[in-house]
C-alpha cells in the first residue's frame, strides 16, 4: 500500500512539488522565527548573566520592569504604594551598613550631551543615555582597556564607538582631553531650576566596549553631580544629591540566598524598585515569548493556507484516479484501504514540504550566522554563535508537517473511500 501511494505521489512530480511548496514556506517562516528568537534570547541571557552577578541587586526609583518580579498580590488586590525615598548619600550609607551588604555603588544618568576631543571640531552625539557612572568601579564594564581601573575626578572612560567616530585608536585616545558639551535645551532632570551652556573637560584613561553598559562616556559620581548641579541651578553637587539623589544603586550582597528577601525589604522600607538578575531575565523572557507567540501565529496561518493547497490537490487527484479507485474496489480493496492510500499521499506531501523547508533553513542559518555574530560583536556582545538548531524542535517540525498533511487529506480521503465502484468504473 505504501509503495502504491508513493507511486501516486510522484506520478505528477511538478504538482507534488508546487503543493508541498506551501508547507515549505510555512516551515521556513516558523523555523527561522523559533530558532531566531531562541538565539536572541540566548545571546541576551548569556550577556546579562555574564555582567550581572546572582548576588547583585539594581535599585531604582522608577519601575522599569513592571512585569517582572512580585509586583502585587496574586489575586490582583491593590497594595498601598509607599512614596519612594530619595537615593541620597545617607540612604546609601544606611544600606551599606547592613551586615548582608558587601558593596553599594551609586549611579547617575545624564542626558543631552555632546562629546568632542580637544582640538577636534567633530561632535559625537551618544545614541543612548550618556553618563552611567558607577563611582569609578570598572568591574561593571566589559572589554575594558586601560591602565587605570578606578576613576579620579577629572578622568573619564569612553566607549569603542567614540574611538571609532574620531578615527583614532585606543593608544592614541589615551591621555587626550574629552570635552563634554551641555546643550542649552538639554533635559538634565525634571526637577532642574535653570539650564545654561557649559562644557567640561576630562582626561581619557580607559576604553570600554560599545553598548556594554548603555554608556559612551563614564565619569565619577562626584563630577556627574557637580555637572548636573551647575546646569540645574543648585549650589553644588552635594546639594543636588540631597535634593534629587542618585538614579540607581548597584548593591552586591555577601550571600546569594539573601537576594529575594533583601529586594523585598528595599521595596517595603524605602518604596524603591529593586530588581535581581532573575527579575530581569523573567522580564526578558516574557517579552521574547510574547514576540515569538505573535510571529508563530502568522506562521500557523501560513501552514493553514498550505493545507488548503493540499486539500485542493488531493481533490483533483480523486477525479484523475476515479476509474483507478473503482478498479481497486472491484478487485477487493476496502474503503479503509482507499482511505489509507490518500492519507499516505497527503502525509508524504507534507513531509516533503517540511524536509525542503528545513534544508532551506539550514542553508540560511549557516550563511547568515557569521554575519549576525559579527554584527553582535561590533555592538559589544560576546556571542560566538546565534542560530542553534535544536534536534527536538526539528523532529517536532517534521512530525507537525506530516500531521498537517494527513489532516488536510482527511476530507479528500473520505470522499475517495465513499466512491461507488460501479459509478467509478463508468467515469470518463
Amino acid at each position: 500500500m505504501l509503495k502504491y501511494s508513493l507511486n501516486l505521489v510522484f506520478r505528477s512530480k511538478l504538482r507534488t512539488f508546487l503543493t508541498s511548496l506551501g508547507i515549505t514556506i510555512a516551515v521556513v517562516l516558523l523555523s527561522l522565527i523559533i530558532f531566531g528568537m531562541n538565539g536572541f534570547k540566548d545571546v541576551i541571557t548569556n550577556e546579562f548573566t555574564s555582567r550581572f552577578k546572582p548576588n547583585e541587586i539594581i535599585v531604582s526609583s522608577t519601575n522599569f520592569l513592571s512585569f517582572a518580579g512580585d509586583m502585587g498580590d496574586a489575586e490582583g488586590e491593590e497594595e498601598e504604594v509607599k512614596e519612594p525615598e530619595l537615593m541620597t548619600s545617607a540612604l546609601v550609607k544606611e544600606i551599606q551598613d547592613d551586615s548582608r551588604v558587601s558593596k553599594v555603588v551609586p549611579a547617575i544618568m545624564i542626558n543631552g550631551m555632546q562629546l568632542r576631543l580637544d582640538g577636534n571640531d567633530k561632535a559625537f552625539s551618544p545614541s543612548f543615555p550618556f553618563g552611567w557612572d558607577v563611582a569609578g568601579d570598572s568591574r561593571y564594564f566589559t572589554g575594558f582597556d586601560g591602565e587605570k581601573t578606578v576613576l579620579d575626578s577629572g578622568e573619564a572612560f569612553v566607549s569603542e564607538d567614540v574611538v571609532s567616530f574620531f578615527k583614532t585608536s585606543h593608544e592614541e585616545i589615551m591621555g587626550q582631553t574629552l570635552v563634554i558639551e551641555v546643550a542649552p535645551s538639554a533635559l538634565l532632570s525634571n526637577k532642574t531650576k535653570t539650564q545654561i551652556d557649559k562644557e567640561y573637560r576630562y582626561k581619557i584613561v580607559g576604553v570600554i566596549d560599545s553598548g556594554s553598559d548603555r554608556s559612551d562616556a563614564i565619569i565619577t559620581t562626584g563630577d556627574a553631580a557637580e555637572m548636573l548641579a551647575q546646569n540645574g541651578g543648585f549650589i553644588n553637587g552635594e546639594e543636588y544629591l540631597e535634593d534629587i539623589g542618585y538614579d540607581q544603586l548597584f548593591i552586591e550582597l555577601n550571600n546569594e540566598d539573601d537576594v529575594n528577601k533583601f529586594r523585598e525589604e528595599i521595596s517595603e522600607k524605602y518604596g524603591l524598585q529593586a530588581f535581581s538578575a532573575d527579575d530581569v531575565l523573567e522580564f526578558l523572557s516574557l517579552i521574547t515569548n510574547a514576540i515569538t507567540f505573535v510571529l508563530i501565529f502568522f506562521g500557523i496561518v501560513s501552514a493553514f493556507v498550505a493545507s488548503i493547497g493540499i486539500i485542493n490537490t488531493m481533490v483533483m487527484s480523486i477525479y484523475e484516479q476515479t476509474r483507478e479507485i473503482g478498479i481497486n474496489k472491484a478487485v477487493g480493496a476496502s474503503n479503509y484501504q482507499i482511505l489509507y492510500i490518500f492519507l499516505i499521499q497527503s502525509g508524504v506531501i507534507g513531509l516533503l514540504g517540511g524536509l525542503l523547508g528545513l534544508t532551506i533553513v539550514l542553508a540560511v542559518t549557516i550563511i547568515a550566522d557569521p554575519f549576525i555574530v559579527d554584527m553582535l560583536q561590533e555592538q559589544g556582545f560576546s556571542a560566538q554563535r546565534y542560530f542553534s538548531l535544536d534536534p527536538l524542535i526539528v523532529l517536532g517540525i517534521i512530525i507537525g508537517c506530516i500531521i498537517t498533511g494527513v489532516l488536510a487529506g482527511i476530507y479528500p480521503a473520505i470522499k475517495a473511500a465513499r466512491l461507488d465502484p460501479v459509478k467509478a468504473l463508468r467515469f470518463e
